[in-house]
């Protein structure tokens, strides 16, 4: 809720199933949510199968579409991220932070935080003051 209180676009991605993440999108009200499709019928989930999981760079291309449509520049893009697998989208942004993260996506990132997603706010706040900052110097 403090980021759309911002006024910034929030996307979730995960390889978790789409309604799932749903629920998530209604309660936090996160803008986008991208995740794995399973066969479905109504509200009833028939069952997940190798093929209905996106391909392994699916994050990215949920991302990419994302930040087309809203005409975002890298240095408007924060990602954050938990996995290797996101190290496409640290990628797609101009800044990362990796969250209690496993394997090597730590290295990837411009900043570590433990499994609190609270103390991404003074880094936001941190990058919104920079973003004004830069604004008046143009």
């Amino acid at each position: 809720m403090y980021l759309k209180s911002k006024g910034i676009y929030t996307v979730l991605h995960s390889g978790n199933i789409t309604p799932v993440l749903m629920y998530y999108q209604e309660l936090l009200k996160i803008d986008s949510v991208f995740g794995t499709n399973p066969r479905m019928e109504d509200k009833t989930i028939l069952g997940i199968e190798i093929e209905d999981f996106g391909s392994s760079d699916f994050k990215v291309k949920a991302c990419r579409k994302v930040i087309e449509e809203l005409g975002l520049k890298k240095s408007e893009i924060v990602a954050i991220g938990d996995s290797p697998a996101d190290k496409g989208i640290f990628e797609l942004a101009g800044y990362s932070i990796a969250i209690n993260p496993k394997g090597d996506i730590a290295q990837y990132a411009d900043t570590v935080i433990g499994n609190d997603l609270k103390q991404v706010i003074p880094i936001v706040e941190n990058l919104l003051i920079q973003a004004e900052m830069h604004k008046d110097l143009e």
